[in-house]
């Protein structure tokens, strides 16, 4: 990663091996992710095409909320429902959810420990929770994919490699509700049939969900309201 000031803004820039350009604005933050090959000057100038549109949602950005603590009586969104946290000792790891609350049992009360097990218990959560949608949108479509991971990515919601036909899903879609998550299941589905964002991508996504376009937009719109602020 690399910072560059371009048109008076700070942009975070990243290179990776991607088709298109893509600009992100969180948290006061804007991001840019760029194709290795793109030459500065390109990507310059395609930045700037957008600097409106950056500008506006530099100034309409919300207020930053204060970072998830992992205390008991913390509240989250899970699934876009509020739910506390309850840390309790065990010499087992395991955790429950069970009326409003995630009961997580960590052997150790310092914050490192019940970060991690945490976001691993997050994680399985998701996991379970998206089987069903994956199970649908693979019947459906036909189309099969092979392994589901969760990484801790605020870049995107999703990814699909095409070639190994594995999904990767971010963690913070446990925190929207599950509408979001059906979405990216059967948008990264979609991508091993049509790898890019094109108009028969689209189709595709339209020939499966009606209205897919209000909930994309949706999360463009209302993701930071749910989403934790982990660091």
């Amino acid at each position: 990663m690399e910072k560059k000031v371009i048109s008076g803004i700070e942009v975070e820039i990243y290179k990776k091996k991607v088709k298109n350009l893509r600009i992100k604005v969180a948290n006061g933050k804007v991001v840019m992710t760029v194709p290795y090959l793109m030459p500065e000057s390109k990507f310059v100038s395609l930045f700037n095409s957008k600097l409106d549109w950056v500008k506006k949602h530099l100034k309409n950005k919300k207020p930053n909320k204060p970072p998830f603590t992992y205390k008991s009586g913390e509240e989250f969104y899970l699934f876009g429902e509020k739910v506390k946290l309850r840390v309790e000792i065990s010499p087992k790891k395991q955790f429950y959810l069970y009326d409003g609350e995630l009961i997580l049992f960590v052997k150790n009360i310092d914050t490192q420990t019940v970060k991690n097990d945490f976001e691993n218990a997050l994680k399985n959560i998701l996991l379970e929770k998206s089987k069903p949608y994956f199970e649908k949108w693979v019947r459906l479509t036909g189309l099969k994919h092979q392994k589901v991971r969760i990484h801790k990515t605020l870049s995107r919601w999703g990814s699909c490699n095409v070639k190994t036909r594995n999904i990767n899903l971010s963690l913070y879609l446990a925190n929207l509700p599950l509408s979001c998550i059906d979405y990216v299941v059967l948008h990264e589905l979609c991508h091993l049939q049509v790898a890019n964002h094109g108009q028969d991508f689209k189709a595709l996504l339209s020939r499966y969900m009606q209205g897919w376009e209000l909930v994309k937009a949706y999360m463009r719109d209302n993701a930071e309201n749910f989403r934790l602020k982990l660091d």
